[in-house]
């Protein structure tokens, strides 16, 4: 493990489908049944597609299930024990179980969701809050909170979207909301972390990264300029800096950092403990990850998504699930 740093600073209703089928429906089969390719250790493995990429550890396999491309940049993703991702319009509208199992159909396609461990939910959406278990996918009562000017973020049933006027935080399924006084920039995402919000302005060209705790609190640190693509998960917030990645939980006095060489270009994988990152070398991307996890290889492997045992992101344009052999959170 790296050694941180630390300094100041639409388918019909019922409709199912196999694991890595692509969408064929049939009887539930678990998910070791339908690799299509495996990668053990650090091995290098091929199938017909292309190269695969090399692993510090564990297992990869493709997901052809999620394999249609989602507007929302940041998806396909993990919502906790969970893949979700997008048909053939480019809104989720499919989750499929980690620990094996069908693929769930959801029953509103929602084009850009914040997650939660078996939680999704989207605010411009009426009614867009979902709730994946062993019964399925449910669709439960919330408001429609109107037009979004980016991602939104969630922390347990707490929650934090960006209406067109500013910073909005409310709870899940309550039309109440508490407006944030700010100017984040839209497409970059939200956080939220035991009632600290954390979101991006650009001031003068330059981005910041803003944190507000609870009754208008200030962090007992100032971010460096540069920081973006914040993240939360587990009661905790991650961003990207020059140079590093930083992992902070409220009550802490400062950040955790680790070196990290993103180039700045995409976010993180964050499940509140474990951080990966996008690591940028001479033309090439791979994943790293601060428990030690590497992923590289041939090609690009990209947009890393984390829970756990668990790592999903992109090889090429192939949603790939990396499992830990035998691992356990």
């Amino acid at each position: 493990m790296p050694a941180p740093n630390r300094t100041p600073g639409t388918r019909p209703a019922g409709a199912v489908a196999r694991l890595g089928t692509g969408g064929r429906s049939g009887s539930s089969v678990g998910l070791r049944m339908w690799v299509r390719m495996c990668c053990i250790g650090g091995a290098l493995c091929t199938s017909g597609e292309g190269a695969a990429a090399r692993l510090s550890r564990g297992r990869s396999t493709p997901l052809y299930a999620l394999h249609a491309r989602c507007a929302e940049p940041r998806l396909p993703a993990l919502a906790g024990p969970w893949a979700v991702g997008c048909g053939a319009e480019g809104a989720v509208d499919r989750a499929l179980p980690l620990a094996g199992g069908q693929l769930v159909p959801l029953p509103v396609a929602l084009p850009q969701p914040c997650l939660g461990p078996g939680t999704l939910w989207d605010p411009s959406v009426a009614d867009g809050l979902i709730r994946l278990g062993a019964g399925g996918a449910t669709r439960l009562a919330s408001p429609r909170r109107g037009p979004q000017a980016g991602p939104c973020a969630l922390d347990g049933e707490a929650t934090l979207s960006q209406s067109v006027g500013g910073l909005e935080l409310s709870t899940l399924g309550s039309g109440s909301r508490t407006p944030i006084s700010a100017a984040p920039v839209g497409w970059e995402p939200v956080g939220l972390a035991a009632n600290w919000a954390a979101w991006v302005e650009r001031l003068g060209g330059a981005a910041r990264l803003h944190l507000r705790g609870p009754r208008g609190a200030a962090a007992p640190f100032r971010p460096p300029p540069g920081a973006r693509h914040v993240i939360s998960a587990g009661g905790a917030l991650a961003w990207v800096e020059p140079g590093a990645v930083a992992r902070w939980r409220p009550g802490e006095p400062e950040p955790t950092r680790w070196p990290a060489k993103t180039g700045f270009s995409s976010g993180l994988g964050f499940d509140g403990l474990i951080l990966c990152w996008e690591e940028r070398g001479a033309g090439d991307v791979d994943i790293a990850c601060t428990d030690g996890l590497r992923i590289d290889g041939p090609g690009h492997q990209q947009a890393p998504s984390r829970w756990g045992p668990w790592l999903l992101y992109r090889e090429g344009e192939r949603p790939t699930l990396w499992s830990e052999t035998g691992g356990t959170r």
